[in-house]
């Protein structure tokens, strides 16, 4: 059956209208013979009709099913399934990130590209199977989240927004967050950081001063309601130390470890809750004494079969230790280039375990650990199981949660609100942290040699600055450098303080001399001397008969104020260093500026542009 208006388009083939009481029923016959055009578009009609149906009623409907079933397949064989070793209780580990929270694809795209959404994305897919296999699975971070990238400032606005938004079930302090009193005193506000964790930020032994109770909460039991489980759930029984740092801010106090493990609200806490392992957050070195303090305080109140994890820092290291057979220290690197992973097995019970090879064994099975690289290829392989090597996976862009892709929006939208992004310079070459005041590509040499003595002082060879070698943190990379990237190598920012001014160079000798030798038992960055010394013609150019001003960071000058006062006899009283800038303006000098006004000067680049995200 042919429309009308098909009629009509025909007809003006084949001269006048066919006539036809009504057009709408109007019949085209194959075997007319009065109009040939009329009868080829009829069966070329026809035929469109009859494949239109061979093709929608037959074969669509097999090609369908055939790749339903084809991706059915595929789906089956790449059902999510970690390669991790999975235990009762699991513990996903971030320490010492230092605001590195969007990573460092720029620069590491192969070894360490993965941010916080990678990061939530990872953890919330093993969170689900370690539902579906009634298992608990915990999320925390070990302290010093500020201090690294441009989102880190005083206080921590962005950052810590970006923080609550993680899933934390325990979090705790670190020395560099506890020594600003702008940021603690932000982080304590009502409604902010801590009271935002809801108790899930846990800080033992620092105490705020104006009330006299701990920053947050002493301790926090862990649990996770899973689905599956029959009975009580596991509990895990959380802690949250920091050494006793001697230069947090003055609104804050950190007690002495030794001293907390002796207080009632401890042993009280550890004879009297309900739990079935304990975890501690040590923002500590594996290898520092109060780890041993902790753990033996720990082991004479409790069982010697609880199972003791303790999540250790600071040191920007990779380290396992087994402290006895139930009780094991895991601390994960830096700068989230490490996500740790620790699970725990409980052994079967006596009755069961018969044969005491089969006991130690038990016992040797209880601690996993993985130290796993932030890189999001290696966080997709971990969460399959290959079926053949030459499986494929799927991109991690499929595989990446929606609370993941939001918090990495939020990341790379807030870096771009606060001008990260824009490039202040082209640098010439990479420059290393990991490499002496003499190689040609030393972030330290290039800082000694190049942004005090030129930079800073003008060339003026009767200014000395000294200053410790945790003031640099990162390489500085060739091409585009932006502001994000001088961050990252000098993230401190601290204020240049005029220590004192007209010292001889004998009292300097005295007081901080040999200059920039090497210390032999020196296990931070060995390559360095512990205090670096610049000076226009370098350090051997200090005169014993010369006078000079001496300048430092405002962190050293607490260190080196009290030295050379006992060397010279006088009062010593450091104060900041003020520039003019501008027309008629006056600012206080940091380390940053003076960075951004040597590359900036120094480093020009072709064409001044963004990073492309």
């Amino acid at each position: 059956q042919i429309s009308s208006a098909q009629l009509t388009w025909l007809g003006q083939f084949c001269g006048p209208k066919p006539k036809c009481k009504d057009m709408r029923f109007y019949h085209v016959s194959l075997k007319t013979p009065k109009c040939p055009r009329i009868r080829l578009m009829a069966t070329l009609i026809l035929l469109l009709v009859i494949f239109n149906v061979i093709l929608f009623v037959i074969i669509f409907p097999i090609v369908l099913s055939i790749s339903n079933l084809a991706r059915n397949t595929s789906q089956e064989k790449m059902k999510l399934s970690t390669t991790l070793a999975l235990g009762a209780i699991n513990i996903m580990i971030l320490t010492d990130v230092h605001s590195w929270v969007g990573g460092h694809g720029t620069h590491h795209p192969s070894t360490a590209n993965a941010d916080y959404g990678d990061v939530i994305s990872f953890y919330e897919h093993l969170a689900s199977e370690c539902d579906d296999e009634d298992r608990s699975i915990f999320l925390v971070n070990n302290g010093d989240i500020v201090d690294g990238t441009g989102l880190s400032r005083d206080p921590p606005l962005d950052l810590t927004s970006i923080e609550r938004r993680m899933p934390w079930d325990a979090a705790t302090i670190g020395n560099h967050d506890v020594f600003y009193c702008d940021t603690i005193e932000f982080m304590a506000r009502e409604g902010v950081f801590v009271e935002g964790m809801g108790g899930r930020y846990i800080t033992s032994n620092v105490i705020l001063k104006s009330t006299g109770k701990p920053l947050a909460s002493r301790y926090r039991l862990l649990q996770k309601e899973l689905p599956k489980r029959r009975g009580k759930p596991t509990t895990v029984l959380a802690f949250g130390f920091l050494y006793h740092y001697e230069y947090a801010c003055e609104s804050t106090s950190v007690e002495k470890v030794e001293d907390v493990v002796e207080s009632d609200w401890f042993l009280e806490v550890l004879r009297g809750e309900d739990y079935d392992a304990i975890l501690v957050l040590a923002h500590i070195g594996t290898s520092d004494p109060l780890v041993s303090v902790l753990f033996r305080a720990i082991r004479r109140v409790c069982e010697a079969t609880i199972p003791i994890v303790f999540v250790t820092g600071h040191t920007h290291n990779r380290v396992h230790e087994q402290l006895d057979e139930y009780s094991v220290a895991l601390e994960a690197g830096k700068y989230l280039d490490t996500i740790g992973f620790i699970s725990v097995s409980f052994p079967e019970p006596a009755a069961v375990v018969v044969h005491e090879k089969a006991k130690r064994a038990a016992k040797n099975d209880m601690f996993h650990h993985m130290f796993i690289d932030a890189n999001t290829n290696t966080l997709r392989e971990l969460l399959f199981q290959k079926d053949s090597p030459n499986t494929t996976l799927p991109p991690w862009h499929q595989i990446k949660t929606l609370q993941g892709v939001e918090l990495s929006k939020t990341i790379r939208n807030a870096k771009e609100s606060l001008g990260l992004f824009d490039v202040v310079g082209c640098s010439p070459q990479t420059f290393y942290l990991e490499q002496g005041l003499d190689e040609p590509d030393s972030i330290w040499g290039l800082y000694v040699n190049q942004i005090i003595p030129i930079q800073m002082f003008k060339s003026n060879a009767s200014k000395v600055f000294i200053q410790d070698i945790g003031g640099l943190r990162d390489d500085l990379f060739q091409g585009n450098v932006t502001l994000d990237d001088i961050v990252a190598a000098s993230p401190i920012n601290d204020t240049i303080y005029l220590v004192s001014t007209n010292i001889n160079g004998s009292e300097l000798m005295e007081a901080f001399g040999p200059f920039n030798r090497l210390n032999p038992e020196s296990t931070y960055l060995p390559m360095l001397p512990e205090f670096i010394v610049s000076v226009f013609g370098g350090a051997n150019a200090i005169s014993n008969n010369s006078l000079y001003d001496l300048y430092t960071v405002k962190f050293d000058s607490l260190f080196l104020a009290p030295k050379l006062a006992d060397v010279t006899g006088r009062v010593i009283s450091p104060e900041p260093m003020i520039l003019n800038h501008g027309r008629g303006g006056r600012i206080t000098a940091t380390q940053i500026y003076h960075w951004i006004q040597y590359i900036s000067k120094y480093w020009k680049c072709d064409k001044n542009s963004k990073i492309t995200l």
